[in-house]
């Protein structure tokens, strides 16, 4: 059945998620990777919870020399979603590789926790919940376990009263972002741009998770704004019930 007795807060500089009796994401973040035409060389801007503009929805931001960035958390029962809008603030071309929506990192105290190391972790096949992806060190899962569009992960066994199974799909274009002063910024259609889930583990620890939208080096002129494709989080026991949902 699904978890709905999720928590949200703002911790460590970053988004948490916590279900009771079930999975903690903890330390959230996002990012977006971009280059400019004067050089291949990617630039980071990371956005973290330091810098809130709205509580409903909850919206965070932050900001470099070319780009300025709106993260967006929006509850959608019975769990979450989140999406990533990029504005280019400078005066020249940029070129987006990755929005990364939501992003746990472990080297940065980040926490994907399933009441169980990730040897016991498996992920469920995106069309098919009975058929399951397990960790091993010598199989194509070895580094952890990736998909397109939705990942359902869950434990085969758990400290926790049932295994938690935590669903994280990619659903449509996120809100598209108001115009500037100049009346300049638009929202370009997300329709076409590729998404991924990847989650990276080893047999004893998490090393991290992204859920992304593969923009591959789309140009963002002067004054554009692009928006990501939302993201949606979801709790719960049942691989079938979760990649059911839609």
């Amino acid at each position: 059945m699904l978890n709905t007795t999720v928590a949200m807060a703002l911790l460590d500089r970053g988004v948490t998620l916590n279900w009771d009796d079930g999975a903690t994401l903890h330390k959230i973040t996002a990012q977006a990777r971009y280059h400019t035409e004067h050089s291949a060389s990617m630039q980071t801007l990371r956005i973290g919870a330091q810098q809130k503009v709205s509580d409903e929805p909850l919206t965070l931001t932050a900001s470099d020399s070319a780009l300025e960035a709106f993260w967006t958390w929006t509850e959608r029962a019975p769990g979450w979603s989140a999406a990533l809008v990029v504005r280019n603030k400078s005066e020249s071309d940029l070129f987006i590789d990755a929005l990364e929506v939501a992003r746990v990192d472990s080297a940065f105290g980040g926490v994907f926790g399933l009441g169980a190391p990730p040897g016991l972790w498996r992920c469920a096949a995106e069309t098919d919940p009975l058929a399951w992806e397990a960790w091993s060190d010598s199989a194509g899962s070895a580094g952890g376990f990736t998909r397109q569009t939705v990942l359902v992960v869950q434990p085969s066994m758990s400290n926790r009263s049932v295994p938690p199974a935590v669903m994280i799909r990619a659903l449509g274009a996120g809100p598209a972002p108001a115009a500037d002063d100049t009346g300049l910024a638009v929202a370009l259609p997300a329709t076409g741009i590729p998404t991924e889930v990847r989650l990276e583990v080893t047999g004893e620890r998490f090393e991290r998770f992204a859920a992304r939208a593969r923009a591959d080096g789309l140009l963002l002129a002067p004054g554009v704004s692009l928006a990501s494709p939302e993201f949606w989080i979801v709790a719960g026991d049942d691989a079938a019930e979760l990649l059911g949902l839609t």
